[in-house]
């Protein structure tokens, strides 16, 4: 018999008498599929499902929403401009993107004021694309998330920046165009 246990943000796996431990992958050959990601997937899905809407930086979808999106981004992550920059081909495919700030540099770096100037901002949403444009945001400071914002993305296990992860609690990594994306979100519905 062989144990699964989440330690943190990663899976180990032990043998029934504690003898022997395998971190990595373990595959199910039958499936085709990473036994650990489908638990990390069910895992991410369920969190993502409990926080209020206000938590994110929402872009609505054009017309009927037919896949909402939570997006961990960086403010200064050069991938994450260019995914904002596509943002009304995201709206307009039917996909809803939901924000979540995540400075990689962490909790005390310029990276993170920027993303508290922007939650803080009149129009935050207007002001996200002046800060992914490279633009300063001047805002008040104000009560804001960004401090859970970046511990949801460590007890998710991100590490990387812009990581979208779907409805079902699938995890893409990197740039995506809309339509690369859209199609990916249509194959995991099927």
């Amino acid at each position: 018999d062989v144990f699964m246990v989440r330690l943190g943000a990663d899976i180990v796996f032990f043998s029934a008498d504690g003898r022997y431990l395998l971190q990595g992958e373990m595959i199910d050959l039958q499936r085709r599929e990473s036994v650990s990601e489908v638990w990390f997937r069910d895992e991410r899905a369920q969190r993502l499902g409990t926080l209020d809407p206000g938590f994110f930086l929402t872009y609505p979808a054009q017309g009927e929403t037919e896949h909402v999106v939570t997006v961990f981004t960086d403010i200064d992550c050069p991938y994450c401009q260019r995914m904002h920059d596509q943002m009304p081909g995201y709206n307009a495919s039917g996909i809803e993107v939901r924000y979540v700030q995540f400075p990689r540099a962490g909790i005390d770096s310029s990276s993170y004021q920027k993303a508290v100037d922007v939650w803080c901002a009149e129009d935050p949403l207007t002001a996200m694309g002046e800060a992914k444009a490279g633009r300063a945001v001047d805002s008040p400071i104000c009560n804001h998330p960004i401090d859970q914002h970046y511990a949801l993305a460590r007890e998710l296990g991100i590490n990387a920046t812009p990581t979208v992860i779907s409805e079902r609690g699938v995890m893409h990594r990197g740039l995506m165009s809309p339509e690369e994306l859209r199609s990916r979100l249509d194959a995991e519905q099927r």
